[in-house]
């Protein structure tokens, strides 16, 4: 309970942008849509968010894990392929946080393919 009450006006950080969010205890996600065309603009927004999130961390003592950070871009067959060529890569301060294939969103895995084929995750050591 302590840290909602650390953590209850995030979301007014996070509404300066045009990114949807979700909150799970001590877990926030945040949530873009957009076409191919605007990957570029939607990761930059983004990392201008979780840059706003990391200040608004440090203004409370609270501390941002970069490490526990992942993203993810789901889509269909071509357009994954696609943005493959494309720099997905969120940058924190020095750190890139690299697009992952799988996802946990509470307990459920989500391949960024969005199929039915089994989602294998590598544990960060």
């Amino acid at each position: 309970m302590k840290f909602i009450t650390y953590t209850e006006d995030l979301y007014t950080t996070i509404d300066r942008f045009t990114v949807c969010h979700h909150f799970f205890a001590d877990d926030t996600q945040l949530l873009v849509s957009v076409r191919l065309a605007g990957v570029n603009s939607a990761r930059r927004g983004l990392e201008r968010c979780v840059a706003d999130i990391h200040e608004w961390c440090a203004q409370r003592g609270l501390q941002l894990n970069s490490e526990n950070i992942e993203s993810v871009w789901f889509g269909g067959r071509a357009n994954s392929e696609r943005l493959q060529a494309m720099d997905t890569a969120i940058r924190l301060g020095q750190v890139d946080i690299e697009p992952v294939d799988c996802v946990r969103d509470i307990r459920v895995l989500i391949k960024s393919s969005l199929n039915m084929t089994l989602c294998r995750r590598v544990t960060k050591v």
